[in-house]
């Protein structure tokens, strides 16, 4: 790769079909401008010595008939094979164009015009099958690196099938790769083509989520929880290598998410690529374990800083980033993926905004406080009428209204977590084959729904707000958050009454002229949401239809004439004299527990606060996981 006017990767492929032009030499370097323009500058600025007396010889001729030097070609088996080869060469500068054919089966040709012995070692390393050669004859490099024999001239006719064709010769015999078959390549196809390869980003102060339209609640929900800034924008994406599974297509959100401080919110992001067709990237200046570290850029504040590559948080490309954003057509944006999620190409509508746009603060001054006003004197007492004051003996009404905080601190896996309509659907396609939906429980409600395990979810659901059991009963507060002012067991118990069949789950609420996602974010008012605990279902009915019919039996012909048959095929055996048998003793076979019953009572057992019979069900049925959280929730219980 030469040092010209453009001194960054300026690495292209394109064909080769003539050698006008051509400086490089045998045994010498194709960066040949390079080592000119060098040499002009420094007699440019040399000193003031005295100029030569005898002139400088002229330029030989040049030789018509001279040979061209032989090029590099390499056969790989994928592309990812092929563009990393190309990126090594790339980076040592031993070239800047090259000539590139797909082939069947994934597999690749790639022509490079520099001399065979440069690049022999790179094409070793990246497993390639390396020829030397020009134009259609190529023959395959001997193993000891010696120089290969030159090939067979060709034949006089060429009829229309090998028209360009390469013809490779090699020991075993000579192969021959038609235009049909192979045919020429530009790299954008090759990048699409390739596969990435894992890297973990070392350094990043944001990335960019790509996720469906209907899933953009639930991962601004989310990154506001945690304290994240967070600017949204509408997009749309389509595959970006032609053919490939449209699912995921469509309508998109582009969340661009940035943190503060060297921590990256590592299983934030984890929980994010676990949502259905959403990708977490990172802009291709931000460092990765094989990349160097440059200086950390900056979070973009305007949609002109929005890089035209995105590339996977997780990979990183075989190829340097700087050679494949050219490659970007204005008015969009690439998105390469891991193998799971593959390519896009994504076009931004409209700006980004600012999240905080989307939602307001609560306003404490309009949040009602009926229950704490409806405890306020001692049962029995009369309640002062309004506008009068209180009667003797009963207490004053409090002056702080109760409010949901932020708390912090560890927080343990939660107990329950509560969705919204919109994630009921995403929700049933990521449970589908997880140990979850093996015990976890979903109680419908009106616009909220409840999903609840025995023991807790153990696995972390990346949909809704996570909430914690609090105590004996049924009562459920959203992670992260604490009553203020804080409630004894008594005063949730009466603020807050579950009964033995209620389930109650406490959210933060917000005013109602703001959002509901800012009670996730910075607490607000109290919200309840009752639920009937009879009222559970397996998880699994979200996508499991009714069962089948089940046929059993055979009919009464049928049973009449094999009860004939068997009687005729019978044999009479001689009378024997009797016998007392002494029959072995067998066990009778309990049969199996009912999981579903045994599921319930332990619910309803952590319920009323016997965590331990509850971890003796669990146990049961074979969940020592589940067993072992509720063991050490009734040791912390004892212990305090």
């Amino acid at each position: 790769m030469t040092e010209g006017k453009d001194s960054g990767f300026g690495f292209r492929i394109r064909p080769l079909g003539t050698t006008e032009g051509r400086t490089d030499q045998p045994g010498t370097s194709t960066a040949a401008p390079r080592a000119d323009k060098r040499s002009a500058s420094a007699a440019a600025g040399a000193d003031n010595r005295p100029a030569p007396t005898a002139p400088a010889p002229p330029p030989a001729p040049p030789n018509p008939g001279a040979p061209p030097p032989p090029h590099t070609g390499c056969r790989f088996a994928s592309a990812q094979a092929a563009l990393a080869f190309l990126g090594a060469v790339a980076a040592a500068g031993l070239a800047a164009e090259a000539r590139a054919r797909r082939g069947p089966a994934g597999a690749w040709w790639v022509e490079v015009p520099a001399p065979w012995p440069r690049l022999a070692a790179h094409a070793a390393a990246a497993g390639a099958r390396a020829y030397a050669g020009e134009r259609t004859d190529w023959t395959l490099l001997p193993a000891d690196g010696s120089a290969p024999a030159p090939p067979p001239a060709p034949g006089k006719a060429v009829g229309e099938a090998t028209r360009g064709a390469l013809r490779l010769h090699e020991p075993a015999g000579d192969l021959t790769l038609s235009a049909a078959d192979w045919p020429e390549a530009g790299l954008a196809d090759l990048v699409i083509a390739t596969a990435l390869r894992p890297a973990r980003a070392r350094r990043l102060d944001h990335v960019v989520c790509i996720t469906p339209a209907a899933l953009a609640r639930t991962v601004l929900r989310r990154a506001l929880n945690l304290g994240l800034a967070v600017r949204l924008g509408a997009a749309e994406r389509e595959p970006l290598a032609p053919g490939a599974p449209a699912a995921g297509s469509g309508a998109a959100a582009w969340l661009c998410i940035a943190w503060g401080g060297e921590r990256v919110p590592g299983a934030f992001l984890d929980a994010l690529m676990r949502l259905p067709y959403t990708i977490v990237a990172r802009a291709p200046g931000q460092a990765t374990g094989a990349e160097p570290a440059p200086d950390r850029p900056p979070a973009p504040a305007a949609d002109a800083d929005l890089p035209p590559l995105l590339v996977d948080y997780r990979h990183a490309t075989p190829l340097s980033s700087g050679l494949i954003a050219p490659l970007v057509p204005a008015g969009e944006h690439w998105l390469l993926a891991g193998p799971d999620a593959g390519h896009w190409r994504v076009r931004l509508r409209g700006r980004l905004v600012d999240a905080a746009e989307l939602v307001a603060p609560p306003a404490a001054a309009a949040v009602p406080a009926p229950a704490a006003t409806a405890t306020s004197t001692p049962q029995g007492a009369p309640r002062p009428a309004p506008g009068t004051a209180p009667v003797a003996g009963a207490l004053p009404t409090p002056p702080l209204p109760l409010r949901l905080v932020r708390r912090h601190g560890p927080t343990r896996a939660p107990d329950a977590v509560l969705l919204d309509d919109g994630e009921l659907s995403a929700l049933a396609v990521y449970l589908q084959g997880r140990p979850a939906a093996e015990s976890a429980y979903l109680v419908l409600g009106p616009g909220r729904h409840l999903l609840l395990a025995p023991g807790g979810l153990l696995a972390g659901i990346p949909f809704g707000l996570p909430l914690a059991l609090l105590g004996p009963g049924g009562l459920y507060l959203q992670q992260g958050l604490a009553f203020s002012p804080p409630l004894p067991e008594t005063a949730r118990a009466r603020f807050f009454p579950t009964g033995d069949d209620a389930l109650l789950a406490v959210s933060a609420d917000p005013a109602p002229d703001t959002d509901s996602l800012t009670g996730a974010a910075a607490g607000g008012h109290p919200r309840a949401d009752r639920f009937a605990a009879a009222d559970a279902l397996p998880v699994w009915t979200l996508w499991a239809g009714p069962p089948p019919a089940i046929a059993a039996g055979v009919d009464g012909a049928a049973a009449a004439r094999l009860q004939a048959l068997a009687a005729a095929l019978e044999p009479k055996a001689p009378e024997q004299p009797k016998r007392k048998l002494r029959l072995p003793f067998v066990r009778r076979r309990e049969a199996p527990p009912d999981r579903d019953a045994l599921l319930r009572e332990a619910l309803a057992l952590e319920r009323a606060g016997r965590l331990v019979e509850a971890a003796q069900r669990l146990e049961q049925l074979g969940e020592p996981a589940a067993a072992g959280r509720l063991y050490e929730r009734a040791a912390e219980r004892a212990a305090s």
